[in-house]
């Protein structure tokens, strides 16, 4: 019913700006985690928490993709995790950095 009083042209300009931003979403966080695969990390126990980190990261770029088509909105925050569990990732190498809990707005449509 109320596909029939949204025009075409406003469903179709609608679904190009998910499309959008799927797109975006999606390549800041491989960026992001390929940013995180190539830090250099001597310290072991170090390299450790990180490839933890990572690992959470590939996960939710994985969990993504299997719903981008049927739930964009469920894709989205997986991307935004897998952004910041590979932001985690990088800045961890830092010596004096404290790992930081998810954002609220993350958690949810889980």
């Amino acid at each position: 019913k109320d596909k029939d009083i949204i025009p075409n042209s406003v469903r179709h300009a609608f679904g190009l700006a998910i499309s959008d931003l799927l797109s975006a979403d999606r390549m800041l966080a491989e960026v992001s985690l390929q940013e995180a695969r190539v830090k250099i990390i001597d310290d072991q126990k170090k390299r450790e928490r990180v490839e933890k980190m990572i690992k959470k990261a590939e996960d939710a770029m994985l969990g993504a993709e299997e719903v981008v088509n049927k739930e964009p909105t469920k894709a989205v925050i997986r991307y935004g995790k897998a952004w910041f569990f590979s932001q985690t990732a990088i800045k961890m190498t830092d010596n004096n950095f404290a790992v930081p809990s998810l954002p609220a707005a993350l958690s949810k449509g889980e």
